[in-house]
């Protein structure tokens, strides 16, 4: 079985290459500590803001974007991407407006990232 695993760091234009020992969880690769930390999480939960879009009943538009408050649980993106299927939103709507409450996880919202107000 393979000890290690390689993960691309995002969290600056670096983008290093960090190799984690998957036994020892030792690191090598990261320049700073960001991208350590950055590794950690990806192991022990990794999460993702969600982009999307959701259908509007708009004369000049038929989807208004949408993204997460917060990053979610990459395991639920799927779950969540069912759930946005279903959406559907009269105008007006504005610019961060809260399209659903809680949405796939307690205290994390889908938003509005336009303003489509008829």
């Amino acid at each position: 079985m393979k000890k290690t695993k390689t993960y691309t760091c995002i969290i600056c234009p670096k983008s290093c290459q960090i190799t984690v020992n998957t036994s020892t969880l030792a690191m090598r690769g990261n320049s700073c500590i960001r991208g350590k930390q950055y590794v950690f999480s990806e192991i022990a939960d990794p999460r993702r803001t969600l982009t999307s879009t959701v259908k509007i009943n708009s004369k000049r538009f038929a989807l208004l974007p949408v993204k997460t408050d917060r990053p979610i649980k990459k395991d639920n993106i799927f779950l969540a991407m069912e759930e946005i299927a279903s959406i559907s939103v009269n105008p007006p709507i504005k610019m961060g407006d809260i399209i659903v409450c809680d949405f796939t996880e307690e205290g994390t919202n889908l938003i509005s990232t336009k303003t489509i107000l008829e």
